[in-house]
């Protein structure tokens, strides 16, 4: 079973946002961005063998919508957030989602450096359902690596 929703979910936070309060803005420019998701498990005692996907991405960050991180981009029909707090580089909250009844649950953190020409993110999910052990943990990089072309 492929779980091709949490490569989807992970790319919702690099797509850009409605701004909410402190949110990250990042450098406007060329941004090349990887995406890798490692899940596995077992549901209802069927083994799901762990599994590795892996996404990059070059393009052009420059309205505030791209240039924006914040938590509101989980806030989705799959996902909700809450308990988000500030670090020093970024934000870090609780996550819940539902992916086709399963239920899951995690934290998830984004963080940016200084000059807002990078960030990380780490969105780690385990399943809440009985009968079911599935972990999903999703790791997302973002580098600005000029102008826009």
């Amino acid at each position: 079973m492929r779980y091709n929703r949490y490569i989807s979910l992970a790319l919702v936070v690099l797509s850009g946002s409605v701004a909410v309060a402190d949110p990250m803005v990042l450098e406007a420019g060329e941004w090349r961005t990887s995406i890798d998701t490692m899940f596995g498990g077992e549901i209802f005692g069927e083994a799901v063998p762990r599994e590795i996907e892996s996404m990059t991405d070059s393009s052009c960050w420059a309205t505030p919508d791209d240039l924006t991180l914040d938590m509101s981009v989980f806030g989705t029909e799959e996902c909700k957030t809450g308990g988000t707090v500030e670090t020093p580089f970024g934000l870090e909250s609780e996550i819940a989602c539902t992916f086709s009844g399963l239920e899951m649950s995690g934290n998830l953190i984004v963080e940016a450096n200084q000059d807002k020409n990078a960030f990380f993110g780490r969105m780690a999910l385990r399943s809440t359902a009985s009968d079911t052990n599935i972990e999903a943990v999703t790791l997302f990089l973002g580098e600005r690596t000029g102008p826009c072309s």
